[in-house]
C-alpha cells in the first residue's frame, strides 16, 4: 500500500492524520472532533477513515457558526470556555488541576 496525497481531489476517504493535514490542525484535535461527532468517520475493517465530504461539511459548519457566534470551543481560549468536568482538553477550562491521572488526556476539576 503506497503513501497517498491527502490533497488528491480524487480520494474519497482519508486517514485521520491526513484529515489533520488537510484541516491544518493536530491529529489529536481530529480525534476529539471524531469522538464528539463533529467530524464523521467510517470504518473499513480495522481502519478508521474520514470521508473528504465530511471535512468539507465540517468546515462549512465552522464558517456558519463563527459568523453567528464567534470561535468554536475547540478554538476558544480556555479562559473563555464554559467549565466542563472530565472532558478532553481543549474543551475543559483552565487552569484545571490533574487529579489522580498524571499524563491523562482528561482534565478534572478539584473536588
Amino acid at each position: 500500500m503506497g503513501v497517498t496525497d491527502p490533497m488528491d481531489p480524487g480520494q474519497l476517504l482519508i486517514s485521520p492524520s491526513q484529515a489533520a493535514k488537510r484541516l491544518g490542525i493536530g491529529r489529536s484535535t481530529v480525534y476529539l472532533l471524531l469522538a464528539d461527532g463533529r467530524l464523521e468517520s467510517v470504518h473499513i475493517g480495522r481502519r478508521r477513515l474520514v470521508p473528504v465530504g465530511a471535512i468539507e461539511h465540517y468546515v462549512g459548519l465552522l464558517r456558519r457558526d463563527q459568523r453567528r457566534t464567534g470561535p468554536t470551543d475547540v478554538t476558544m481560549a480556555r479562559s473563555q470556555a464554559p467549565a466542563k468536568v472530565g472532558v478532553p482538553w481543549p474543551l475543559a477550562t483552565g487552569p484545571p488541576a490533574l487529579t489522580g491521572c498524571s499524563g491523562c488526556l482528561l482534565y478534572h476539576a478539584e473536588e
